[in-house]
């Protein structure tokens, strides 16, 4: 019995648990064909860096992997930001991509013939060019585990156009289900670190991206109880843990409520699981991180921040937590940090958000009536521009128990929250997908509109109109400089499909009245688009002294 080369790829595919593809194959179609015959949904997008986010989003939403075929030349050139975002992300991706035939590989005399191997491999765990057919089950069977083994991350394969349809002896490939051992720390490096934490009087948590991919999230809320302290999420952590939690403080470093600045200034011990501790999560935490007792927890050893001192304990972050507390010893010590940390954050909560009424749209209220009228299964997909930072700034938005968020990593690859709205409403096609983003963002994204529209898929999108990429904009008022950046035509919404409901917002009283409707278009299963007039000026109180090299606070 003879397969081809893309028949193995399909059939391994499918054995590792993929029935979803994105991407624009190359020119033959044929790996896209016989994945279709392994009964694999192919998503077409109309640019790879798009499908690229696409995966990025499904594999971020459903803990499979996420997998993009894409041509090869400036296909996979275009697939190199999304690569960026999916190791940020530690995103367990795979691109396949086609390339220049054995015979005439090197000359540079081929059509769309380019350097791949070279462009990729700084920013993959492992990439691979197929030397020959028969070795297509080993070359596949690592990309795949290397994807999801440890720190997860992307991996690229590319098939030169030749080698694809060669034909190989199919009995001597046998794809298993694939399996991933978890491994906990040395026992003396955890001891070390319980004897700090019973110590610790003002513990507190910081919990990172790779805290939602725990086998057992439900840990980290026993732990947090246990540990009685102030619990932050970075940016790419939010949803691993309840909002709506009397110890959630709000968002790390750039992103932290001001009323609990003093929170993490009086801590006496600090542990953080699954975060890099890049700038962002430690803006403005800078000299307190310096001064502190640490505790790092990471899966891989390049997750730890090296300049920061204290122990660092390798390994799955569910398994050290579970050890950690392994006796549930008392913390009688911290009773009176515990109680103070809850009065905080019901302050904060409780505190009057004070937006002028009526009047033009301000975010802040957008907001605030999307807490009230979202329900609880919403799953939020974030953009990073000027204004959609304001869902950054809790309580302005606050997830409630059952809501979850995606995230860009610290690269903030514009355009991929658009994107990934669309491998998050695959994933997750039993809740209701909120996009918040820019315009200049959803200019990007644009013609992907008809992707997730062909593929059934629903996303509102919640667009803030500020006449596109008004992070420039907002810098080049404060250097008095020329209007360059705003364009304020009408965006080009694609409102005549049917499938395709559009709603405008200008004024603040017209908020609760749009989100109703859109929800009531969602439910009869259309995607919607509202499009939030706002102004350039709306900024959050914390982003209005950042300027020039961000994130450095450079302006008095």
């Amino acid at each position: 019995m003879t397969k081809t080369v893309y028949q193995t790829i399909a059939e391994g595919l499918t054995a590792y648990d993929t029935s979803i593809v994105f991407g624009l194959p190359s020119d033959d179609l044929l790996l896209m064909k016989e994945m279709k015959d392994q009964g694999i949904e192919f998503v077409a997008a109309k640019d790879q860096r798009n499908a690229v986010f696409m995966a990025i989003g499904y594999a971020l939403s459903s803990t499979k992997l996420g997998v993009c075929s894409v041509g090869k030349g400036p296909a996979v050139s275009n697939c190199i930001t999304g690569l960026l975002e999916g190791e940020s992300q530690s995103v367990p991706l795979l691109i396949i991509a086609s390339s220049t035939g054995t015979q005439n590989y090197g000359d540079k005399k081929s059509f769309q013939e380019a350097r791949q191997i070279e462009m990729v491999a700084p920013i993959v765990k492992w990439s691979h060019r197929l030397e020959n057919a028969q070795s297509i089950g080993w070359v596949l069977k690592k990309a795949v585990y290397l994807a999801m083994c440890g720190t997860p991350g992307p991996v690229y394969i590319e098939i030169p156009e030749d080698i694809g349809t060669h034909e190989i002896i199919g009995e001597a490939l046998k794809f298993e289900p694939l399996h991933l051992s978890q491994f906990l720390a040395d026992p003396l490096s955890i001891q070390h670190a319980r004897v700090q934490l019973i110590s610790a009087d003002r513990p507190l948590l910081v919990l990172g991206g790779g805290s939602k991919r725990l086998f057992n999230r439900e840990i980290i809320r026993e732990f947090a109880d246990w540990l009685g302290g102030p619990v932050f999420a970075t940016a790419s952590g939010r949803g691993s843990f309840d909002e709506e939690h009397p110890l959630f403080c709000g968002l790390a470093g750039l992103y932290c409520p001001p009323k609990m600045h003093d929170l993490v200034a009086e801590s006496d011990l600090i542990l953080t699981v699954g975060s890099k501790l890049e700038e962002t999560a430690l803006f403005g935490w800078e000299e307190v991180f310096q001064s502190k007792d640490i505790i790092q927890i990471n899966i891989s050893p390049e997750g730890f921040n090296l300049c920061l001192s204290g122990l660092k304990l390798l390994g799955d972050g569910g398994l050290i937590l579970k050890e950690l507390m392994d006796g549930r010893a008392g913390r009688e010590n911290i009773r009176d940090w515990n109680n103070r940390v809850i009065k905080k954050n019901k302050q904060l909560i409780a505190a009057p958000v004070h937006i002028a009424a009526g009047g033009k749209l301000k975010v802040a209220t957008l907001l605030k009536e999307m807490k009230l009228q979202l329900p609880s299964n919403t799953v939020f997909v974030h953009e990073n521009g000027l204004q959609d930072m304001w869902s950054y700034f809790y309580p302005y938005h606050m997830l409630k128990k059952g809501q979850d968020a995606i995230v860009p990593s610290e690269q903030t690859s514009l355009g991929f929250g658009a994107a990934a709205a669309v491998g998050v409403s695959i994933a997750r096609s039993d809740q209701v997908v909120v996009a918040i983003v820019g315009d200049g963002a959803f200019n990007l994204f644009q013609s992907d509109i008809s992707t997730l529209l062909s593929q059934g898929g629903q996303v509102i999108y919640v667009i803030l109109r500020n006449g596109g990429y008004g992070w420039l904009e907002y810098q080049n008022r404060f250097n008095e400089g020329s209007s360059a950046f705003i364009n304020m035509k009408r965006l080009a919404l694609l409102t005549q499909d049917t499938r395709l409901e559009f709603i405008s917002v200008e004024q603040e009283d017209e908020v609760g009245t749009a989100l109703k409707q859109a929800l009531e278009y969602y439910a009869s299963g259309k995607s919607v688009l509202i499009e939030c007039n706002v102004e350039i000026t709306d900024v959050p109180g914390p982003l209005k002294e950042i300027y020039g090299d961000f994130p450095v606070k450079e302006r008095k």
